[in-house]
């Protein structure tokens, strides 16, 4: 008896471990399990199975930073002083704004150009004594600052005015204070070795070479004429040196523009490379913008308790009822479903307003609630605008009760008149 007993049983255990190989067979057969296991468990080899994601896993795929920067962040960011902006884009302007000086003063500037190139030709023609020197010199300077001033007046207003089109007039004192990653090492080191100093390298490599052989270009195509106009007249040889350089200036804005340009669309993807937020920063900033699911619900939730129960009758007046602090403040509340969705502050005062106000609602039969610190808190409040939300409940109760008031109100009148 015995024996059958245990025969039965191995039987069992027989029965479930093919049961469990069938099952096997069949996950590793369904052509999902193909996909996912690959061509070794296709062929019938042992099947192994991939781990589910561990909370680590998904804590780290949330602090990838793979979403763009909210309307909050790049607000925040910009108050710190920083900003998507280019350095060429300044001195594309102050190009610009420097041939605009240089064709609009060009009468005044070849005159000083022409008396600079007399007073080097008198010097290497006459004696070169210490005092002929000194006073060449003197010449020499007075001549390009009187005719530099205008240009760099332009130059620094300019470069003031190119600032608007990127960041607006931002003043702020956050980029000059100090920071403890300014002083350290390893943070210093990190800056030198990252994408964004190895970018800005690149940049000035280019920039440096597209300048270089532009310059090159333009200087061997005028040099036949600056060489010809060695041996002529002074006012001659300043025209064309003064042609010289509008067409140099000229060409090299065009370039510099074109790169500032570049230059702002690469600034601009990368300040939103670095101010990437996560998933979660996503989410928690829009819980901070639009408020949190739960309260949100919670507001809709006494929205509509409020809106379900009938507003109270009114007697003579707008307002449903008149909360007060017994002598400084009173607020009418008015609530009704079909002008607004929330009760609203109609009317408030102070003092002896205040009281004016007690008797007006009086005389009209308006309730009046007795509550110093909601009557403070509502007088807070704008007029014609809703209650705040940590009112709701407060208010509800008050409407309540103004409510059964009435009912209680009506079921006397209605006594009173049966009764007579």
């Amino acid at each position: 008896m015995g024996r059958k007993v245990a025969a039965r049983r191995a039987r069992g255990r027989g029965d479930a471990k093919r049961a469990r190989r069938m099952r096997s067979t069949a996950r590793a057969s369904h052509p999902a399990a193909r996909l996912r296991l690959g061509a070794r468990a296709a062929r019938g080899a042992p099947l192994t199975y991939a781990a589910s994601p561990t909370p680590e896993g998904n804590a780290a795929m949330a602090e990838e930073k793979t979403e763009e920067p909210t309307e909050k962040k790049l607000k925040k960011v910009r108050e710190k002083g920083q900003v998507a902006k280019s350095k060429d884009i300044a001195d594309a302007m102050t190009l610009a704004a420097a041939i605009g000086v240089l064709t609009a003063c060009e009468s005044m500037l070849t005159g000083g150009l022409s008396r600079a190139v007399r007073t080097a030709l008198d010097f290497v023609r006459g004696e070169r004594t210490p005092q002929a020197t000194l006073a060449a010199l003197h010449d020499l300077a007075a001549s390009a600052a009187l005719t530099m001033l205008p240009f760099v007046a332009a130059a620094i207003v300019a470069g003031i005015v190119s600032q608007a089109p990127q960041a607006g007039f931002l003043i702020t004192l956050e980029p000059v204070m100090p920071k403890f990653d300014a002083i350290n090492p390893m943070a210093g080191i990190k800056r030198i070795f990252s994408l964004k100093s190895l970018l800005e390298l690149v940049k000035m490599i280019v920039k440096a070479l597209v300048l270089a052989c532009v310059a090159w270009k333009m200087m061997t195509s005028l040099f036949p004429l600056v060489v010809a106009s060695v041996y002529e007249a002074t006012p001659q040889l300043a025209r064309v040196l003064w042609t010289v350089l509008m067409k140099l200036l000229g060409t090299v804005s065009v370039v510099v523009a074109v790169l500032a340009a570049a230059d702002y669309k690469i600034a601009r993807v990368m300040f939103v490379r670095e101010n990437r937020m996560t998933k979660e920063e996503v989410k928690r900033e829009h819980k901070e913008s639009d408020g949190d699911p739960h309260t949100k619900g919670e507001r809709r939730r006494l929205a509509r308790e409020i809106a379900t129960s009938a507003p109270p009758r009114q007697r003579g007046g707008q307002a449903n009822v008149l909360v007060v602090n017994p002598t400084h403040y009173a607020v009418a509340i008015r609530y009704a479903p079909h002008e607004h969705p929330l009760p609203r502050v109609i009317e408030k005062a102070v003092d002896d307003g205040a009281l004016a106000l007690r008797r007006h609602a009086h005389a009209l039969g308006v309730p009046i609630v007795g509550n110093p610190s909601v009557a403070r808190a509502l007088y807070r409040v704008e007029r014609d605008a809703s209650i705040p939300e940590e009112l709701f409940e407060t208010v509800a109760a008050i409407l309540r009760w103004v409510e059964s008031l009435s009912g209680a109100r009506a079921v006397a009148a209605v006594s009173s008149a049966r009764s007579s």
